[in-house]
């Protein structure tokens, strides 16, 4: 066996690994002792050379793995996808999952609210290509170059609801609509904000909630509402425009 080897063996090179892969913040020092722990006095100033040596790899590793999150200063992921609780971009359950401590543009939390006022609003997003641009949604800023089919997918509505996120943190999250008067329900995508303390949707998607005409007449419908998960890790090329 080498001297290194006696030193460092080599799962705990593999820990060290497995440390930084975890993105956790104390890993680097974790290291460090458990490395001093394994140095032979007699070896003394090789293994000081080495601890140095792995020190550094996990420093450079780890600022490579390190994306997004509390573990790189607060950074948000680009193109709308989530930050897993250990500082990666990604868009499936590992790291959008709010039960996987997803940290930020996470699937739909659960959160809803009942008998919330919602108007609506002529977005008529079919007229305009689905371009978030052309009907000048605040959310245009983060998700106008999103594919067609993210944009399509769902039903359009600005959300200023009393439970839930606000702001940016709310664009391109889904709701879970449903009419309390006649039991309609369908999923729409934030994509606004609005200011009369619920939803303005769509007036397509206000249609077609409002199946007893009830709110077209009151000029509202009450809803309950319910974050949902949007699925947007789903392959979705078949609903691109011909």
């Amino acid at each position: 066996m080498s001297m290194w080897a006696r030193f460092v063996p080599r799962y705990q090179t593999l820990q060290c690994l497995s440390l930084v892969c975890m993105s956790n913040k104390n890993s680097v020092y974790v290291w460090l002792r458990i490395a001093y722990t394994y140095e032979l006095t007699s070896e003394r100033e090789m293994g000081k050379a080495g601890v140095v040596i792995q020190l550094l790899f996990c420093l450079i590793v780890t600022a490579a793995a390190q994306q997004c999150g509390r573990q790189a200063g607060g950074s948000r992921c680009s193109g709308n996808l989530c930050c897993s609780q250990f500082g990666w971009c990604g868009n499936t359950a590992e790291y959008c999952s709010p039960s996987q401590n997803c940290q930020s543009n996470c699937w739909g939390s659960g959160e809803s609210a009942s008998n919330v006022r919602a108007t609506y609003h002529y977005y008529q997003p079919e007229l305009h290509g689905w371009d978030l641009n052309a009907v000048s949604a605040y959310c245009s800023t983060w998700d106008a170059g999103k594919s067609y089919a993210w944009r399509s997918k769902y039903g359009w509505t600005a959300f200023c609801g009393p439970v839930g996120p606000t702001g940016r943190d709310s664009c391109g999250k889904c709701l879970r609509v449903t009419n309390t008067g006649t039991g309609a329900q369908t999923t729409v995508r934030i994509v606004d904000q609005c200011s009369n303390g619920g939803l303005d949707l769509d007036v397509g998607v206000f249609n077609r909630l409002d199946t007893n005409g009830q709110g077209y007449q009151r000029g509202h419908l009450i809803v309950n509402y319910e974050f949902v998960d949007c699925g947007n890790e789903l392959n979705l090329a078949l609903h691109a425009p011909n």
